[in-house]
């Protein structure tokens, strides 16, 4: 049993409403049978198209973003990991709806019988189970994840964190934490970014990919992030008057924010209310030309962040409007030792600069770091 969830169907309920959400779940679905009868060399006695000689029961349809496929018969784990793989492809591709770009973000929990559970209730739970997990890793590349005992007591602890970060901010367990942001030429501040934390009393210091990937999944992002925003304005604004400097401060931006209706609303009154110069802020976030245009036109600066780990195509992103691309931290620790991460920073540096945009090296750690980020070009 494969759950397979998209991403992408509440942002687009927001953003372009019900008709084009529905829009996006059709084409999931088609997808998805695509990806079925296209998967891998079948051997003769197999089912055309499907490994190990399997093939679906059905595909249905759970609710929201959430998909089922069954898959009847015996297949190897590597003939079912490449199924997922194929299917978190196929969902996973850029599609436009209403004139926007979306690339929905796919994940595949998966169960078998009779090893996880025997009846359909107990296999279902599971494969959710396996669900939350894949959804929990920050990594593009893994996009699926077999049930295990271990991974249920991972599911477990995420539910409980889920319904710890609902009174989190009520019971003051968050904080906003700034990194500095340094011209690497000169070694002067030049700003900083805003960075939520949590510090609960039973789990300690929460990861931030934890509780972030929860806030996505849940919708409570919007109001997190609205008063993330707030408080990191308020305090640079505090900064610049008491210190007479020029520091900008760079907020992130939430997928789930960035489709959201009133999302330069909430900009705009957040800089009303803490008197910040709008030129001052930075929103990282990830690309939608519209509300891009939008942030921008109120002189507020737009970084992308953690540049070299998606998917964007290029054509889409030389046509944003953006000032700042961010080198994303794993390429900036490995480019002294591996020559394919340098390469990768170099190329990175060198789109940037033809977009006119400024670069920002993110986790620089060393001296060694720094000179050979400056050497490439990098500006902070």
């Amino acid at each position: 049993v494969l759950v397979l969830r998209a991403g992408d169907a509440d942002r687009v309920i927001h953003s372009l409403g019900s008709r084009a959400a529905e829009k996006l779940l059709r084409r999931t679905a088609t997808r998805i049978e695509e990806a079925l009868a296209g998967v891998g060399d079948a051997p003769a006695e197999a089912t055309p198209g499907i490994p190990g000689g399997t093939a679906p029961s059905f595909v249905a349809h759970l609710g929201g973003g959430e998909f089922i496929v069954v898959l009847a018969g015996r297949a190897h784990v590597a003939e079912i990991e490449r199924t997922a793989a194929a299917l978190v492809e196929a969902v996973g591709r850029p599609l436009v709806l209403d004139g926007e770009e979306h690339a929905p973000p796919a994940r595949v929990g998966i169960a078998l019988w009779p090893e996880d559970a025997r009846d359909a209730d107990g296999l279902l739970e599971r494969a959710r189970s396996a669900l939350r997990q894949a959804e929990a890793v920050d990594d593009p590349g893994s996009g699926s994840a077999f049930y295990s005992p271990e991974l249920q007591s991972r599911s477990r602890h995420l539910i409980a964190l889920e319904g710890a970060l609902r009174t989190a901010r009520a019971n003051g367990e968050l904080h906003v934490a700034f990194q500095p942001r340094v011209e690497l030429r000169t070694r002067r501040l030049l700003g900083c970014e805003a960075l939520l934390r949590w510090e609960h009393p039973r789990f300690g210091a929460v990861p931030a990919p934890d509780f972030v990937q929860i806030a996505e999944r849940t919708g409570l992002i919007w109001e997190l992030g609205a008063w993330v925003l707030e408080a990191a304005a308020r305090q640079v604004a505090d900064w610049r008057r008491r210190l007479g400097t020029s520091l900008v401060v760079s907020v992130n931006v939430s997928p789930r924010q960035l489709m959201h209706p009133l999302l330069v609303d909430v900009v705009d009154e957040a800089l009303a209310r803490t008197e910040l110069d709008p030129q001052a802020l930075e929103l990282e976030l990830t690309e939608t030309r519209r509300v891009l245009e939008r942030v921008r036109s109120r002189g507020i600066r737009v970084a992308i962040d953690d540049f070299g780990t998606g998917y964007s195509s290029l054509a889409y992103l030389s046509r944003l409007p953006v000032d700042v691309i961010k080198v994303d931290r794993a390429f900036t620790i490995r480019a002294q030792e591996d020559h394919a991460s340098r390469g990768v920073v170099s190329a990175v540096l060198a789109i940037a600069e033809a977009m006119g945009a400024r670069t920002v090296a993110e986790g620089i750690e060393t001296e060694g770091q720094l000179d050979l980020l400056l050497a490439l070009g990098c500006d902070e």
